[in-house]
């Protein structure tokens, strides 16, 4: 069944989560950047988009899509979050939560919901 995960990583190098999403996904085929690294694992069969310099420049949204293994947002950056050792933001997983602002930020084993526009 596919999937769509999104989460926002810290101030990582774009190497490690590439680095870290092979060690997950397997070989990544490159497919075209710009603003987005566009990459494809399982022989298409998912799709990753890497946009950096997202929220004023210290997050890249990692964005996966298609035949995931991932039930929610936040099961893929607790991974992120453990691989990588840097804050991942997510979708809460509450419904509903299109147009809000709360979101799950994950630092090692700790969690906690915040609202990321009382940041700003």
């Amino acid at each position: 069944m596919a999937h769509d995960r999104e989460v926002y990583v810290d101030e990582a190098d774009l190497g490690a989560i590439v680095s870290w999403l092979e060690g997950l996904l397997g070989p990544l085929t490159y497919v075209d950047s710009g603003r987005n690294v566009i990459l494809h694992a399982r022989e298409g069969r998912v799709a990753v988009i890497l946009t950096p310099g997202m929220a004023r420049g210290p997050f890249t949204s990692v964005c996966l899509r298609g035949e995931l293994s991932w039930p929610t947002d936040a099961a893929l950056a607790r991974e992120a979050a453990a691989a990588l050792g840097v804050e991942v933001r997510c979708d809460p997983g509450e419904l509903p939560h299109h147009g809000s602002d709360t979101f799950l930020r994950i630092r090692g084993t700790e969690e906690e919901r915040f609202d990321w526009l009382d940041e700003a």
